[in-house]
């Protein structure tokens, strides 16, 4: 029994090293990759739920699951094969979220009545970039998001497409979410730059410190007036 236990958890071990590797840089961005792959299921099932209770055409959202699952798809074989260590990002941070806004912009389209689900998904989506991201690459994602849900927001007011069911949002509503999303948008952008000031500040006050400590050593095992080395020093060497 003992035996067949050990079998199972070997297996069980071999298996997850096929999937996440032994590597263990490769391993936290790939758990990372699937963290944000479990939200994107997440954000998937309710367009299904939404398609489910009549509320937008299903075939869109098909279509629009079709694309999310080809991104998380394309990011998890990029990672695995270790092709993207050739990049700067070799998680894969920045191309995740702009996939993920444009799926999230997307999902406001054909979400029909219950679009208001895509600004706590964008806010979501933002959390990631606030730890992953420096304050220049925030501030040109929350511009790329700004223009991606202007160009949705513009779609669901004024243009029509045979494939979306008919839309009486009134315009208040859509402002109202743009808002929102601005929101989201403008408060990540902010929480980034802190959280990189404060890893700033910590790295600073690292680098002080381990200077004092070197300053400190020095004083003790050197005769403050000739430099040479004291009796503290020859009792360390013996």
């Amino acid at each position: 029994m003992n035996q067949e236990a050990t079998g199972r958890r070997g297996l069980a071990q071999r298996t997850l090293d096929a999937l996440i590797t032994t590597d263990p840089h490769q391993r936290i961005r790939l758990a990372m990759a699937g963290l944000s792959a479990l939200l994107m299921l997440g954000c998937i099932g309710a367009m299904h739920l939404v398609a489910a209770a009549g509320l937008t055409d299903p075939v869109p959202v098909y279509w629009w699951t079709l694309a999310c699952g080809a991104g998380i798809t394309t990011v998890f074989v990029l990672i695995r094969s270790g092709a993207s260590r050739r990049f700067a990002d070799p998680s894969l941070t920045l191309f995740q979220i702009v996939y993920a806004i444009a799926c999230n912009a997307a999902a406001y389209v054909i979400a029909g009545p219950a679009r208001g689900i895509a600004p706590p998904i964008l806010a979501v989506i933002m959390m990631f970039g606030v730890f992953g991201l420096t304050p220049r690459q925030m501030v040109g994602v929350a511009l790329y998001g700004l223009a991606a849900f202007g160009a949705a927001g513009a779609v669901v007011q004024w243009w029509h497409p045979r494939w979306l069911p008919p839309d009486s949002q009134p315009p208040a509503l859509s402002a109202a979410y743009l808002v929102m999303i601005a929101v989201v948008l403008a408060s990540s952008t902010f929480l980034t730059t802190r959280v990189h000031s404060a890893r700033a500040r910590l790295r600073s006050q690292k680098r002080e410190l381990a200077a004092a400590v070197e300053q400190i050593r020095e004083l003790a095992i050197r005769d403050e007036l000739t430099g040479l080395p004291n009796r503290t020093a020859a009792a360390c060497w013996r």
